[in-house]
C-alpha cells in the first residue's frame, strides 16, 4: 500500500451533500460547503510536543474551518462531519506511519479514552468512534490496521482554558492500560502489532498522549508514534 494516496482522501468529501447550516461558515445547507471542504483537505505535519517523547502527526493545522468542525461535532453533536472528520483522521495515521518509516504489518491504532462526562455529555466516545472510522477507510485501502480501545480514563478535569503545566497536572495519572486488555488484543512488548499508534483530537501541549504512552507502557505496551486531527500552536517543533 502507498501511503502517500492517503493524503489524496479529502478529495472524496468533496460528494457530502446534506441538508445542514455548513460547520465552518455557516452560510449553507450543506454539512460543510465547497469552499471550507477545500480548505479542510489532509496536509500531513509531524510535530514533537512539548510532552513526551513521541512524535504527533495532525492532518491539518487546529484553525478555521477544521477548528469550528470538531467544535460542531463535539459540542453540537453533529454527526454529519464524522466521514469528513474520519478520512482527515486516516490521512494522519498514515502521514504518522510514513513518518516512523513503516514497511508493513499489523498496525494497532490505540484511542485515547474520553472521561465518562464527556461520552455523556456528547453521546459518544467521539475519539474512539473516529479512530475506528479512519482504520475501516485505511484496511479498505490495503492496510492491516485495526482500533484497539484498550485504554480506560480514570478520572479527567476540564482541560478548557488551562496552561500547559496545569493540563500536565491534570491528566497525570488519569489513564490505565489492563495487561489483560492489552493480551487479549495481541498487544504485548513481544505481540504481534508492527506498530502501535496513539489517537487524539487535537495536541495542544502533549499531555495526555504522554500520558497514554506512560499507560500503555506500564501494560508493556510501547508506542511508536501518534496521530491527531489538528495541531494547535502549543504542539512546537513542526517538521
Amino acid at each position: 500500500m502507498d501511503l502517500r494516496r492517503l493524503r489524496g482522501l479529502g478529495a472524496e468529501a468533496l460528494d457530502l451533500v446534506l441538508p445542514r447550516t455548513c460547520a465552518g461558515c455557516g452560510t449553507e445547507t450543506v454539512s460543510l460547503c465547497g469552499t471550507c471542504l477545500s480548505r479542510m483537505a489532509p496536509e500531513p505535519v509531524t510535530a514533537l510536543p512539548r510532552y513526551g517523547l513521541l512524535p504527533v502527526t495532525g492532518a491539518r493545522p487546529y484553525a478555521d474551518p477544521l477548528r469550528s468542525a470538531i467544535v460542531a461535532l463535539k459540542e453540537r453533536r453533529r454527526r454529519d462531519l464524522l466521514p469528513v472528520l474520519a478520512l482527515l483522521l486516516a490521512a494522519a495515521l498514515g502521514g504518522a506511519l510514513e513518518e516512523r518509516g513503516f514497511r508493513g504489518g499489523r498496525v494497532a491504532a490505540v484511542p485515547v479514552p474520553s472521561a465518562r462526562g464527556a461520552v455523556r455529555r456528547r453521546g459518544a466516545d467521539l475519539v474512539g468512534g473516529l479512530t475506528v472510522r479512519a482504520c475501516a477507510l485505511l484496511a479498505a485501502e490495503g492496510l492491516e490496521i485495526e482500533a484497539l480501545p484498550v485504554l480506560t480514563a480514570r478520572g479527567h478535569r476540564d482541560q478548557v482554558g488551562s496552561g500547559a503545566r496545569q493540563r500536565r497536572r491534570n491528566v497525570h495519572g488519569t489513564q490505565a492500560a489492563g495487561r489483560s486488555a492489552a493480551a487479549r488484543a495481541g498487544l504485548t512488548r513481544a505481540g504481534s502489532a508492527a506498530a502501535v499508534v496513539l489517537v487524539d483530537d487535537v495536541l495542544t501541549t502533549g499531555a495526555t498522549l504522554a500520558e497514554a504512552a506512560r499507560a500503555l507502557e506500564a501494560a508493556g505496551v510501547p508506542a511508536d508514534c501518534c496521530a491527531v486531527l489538528a495541531l494547535a500552536e502549543a504542539g512546537d517543533g513542526s517538521r
